[in-house]
């Protein structure tokens, strides 16, 4: 793999404790965190029994915006995970959608608090078990993408890392150091390198936010080449959505 896995643990003051903290039964591997999110089945739970292809997670402003009226804009969702201890009771932290027998599609909401990764990958993880491989999406400015000078890059385009297990087509070029990836998809991708599961993340860098016929191009290459999961971007679709919006540049 080009990247390691792994989790940054920073030296802590002792400073900040009180004596008796190291007589703390917690202190001895004993501490169990409280769960802070939870899954709420909107249909039959049962579809845990089944396999899937795939299971593809969503995140980031530009990427949910694609998926939700290019993807699943005709289905409903079977499951939503809440976060159990926001000030709102039970706001959504994401939505999973069946879209056929072969693929699941879980949308993040944007306002995912980034320390909230762990808890949703871990009740996200009994489903990822069960598909043959797990394919995580985010959007990031072209602005952020670290590259050598003079080299041209197209309006909108593709990155990916992988885990060790992964045997799909590569499709896009490595994303390269430095350049890092935050937030659920990096947690979903390290549990996966962690637990030898197939996972692939792949990292759509665009110019601009708005959703168009050049900043979805990488998008649509990419579903189209995904063979497994039988999707395709209603383009038709988006072209509507975003026309009613007056912010839309699509074109047929």
């Amino acid at each position: 793999m080009s990247v390691c896995f792994g989790e940054i643990q920073e030296k802590v003051s002792r400073a900040f404790w009180d004596e008796e903290d190291e007589f703390d039964d917690d202190s001895h591997g004993n501490y169990c965190p409280e769960r802070s999110c939870k899954i709420v089945w909107m249909t039959d739970k049962n579809i845990l029994q089944r396999n899937f292809d795939v299971l593809l997670i969503v995140d980031g402003a530009f990427m949910k915006g694609v998926f939700e009226q290019g993807v699943v804009a005709k289905a409903d969702p079977i499951a939503r995970i809440l976060d159990v201890k926001s000030a709102k009771k039970c706001d959504v932290m994401g939505q999973i959608f069946f879209q056929n027998d072969k693929a699941l599609v879980c949308l993040c909401e944007e306002s995912l608090d980034v320390t909230n990764t762990y808890a949703f990958t871990r009740e996200v993880f009994p489903l990822m078990a069960r598909c043959r491989e797990v394919v995580a999406l985010t959007s990031r400015s072209a602005a952020s993408y670290l590259h050598h000078r003079g080299k041209e890059l197209p309006m909108s385009f593709l990155r990916r890392l992988q885990t060790d297990a992964y045997r799909g087509d590569p499709v896009c070029e490595r994303l390269e150091q430095p350049n890092i990836v935050s937030g659920v998809p990096a947690q979903v991708l390290s549990w996966c390198q962690a637990h030898n599961l197939p996972a692939v993340l792949f990292v759509c860098y665009s110019e601009s936010d708005e959703i168009d016929s050049m900043t979805t191009k990488p998008v649509a290459q990419l579903l189209s080449k995904m063979k497994c999961a039988n999707l395709r971007l209603d383009v038709a679709n988006l072209h509507s959505v975003y026309s009613a919006k007056g912010s839309s540049l699509l074109y047929m």
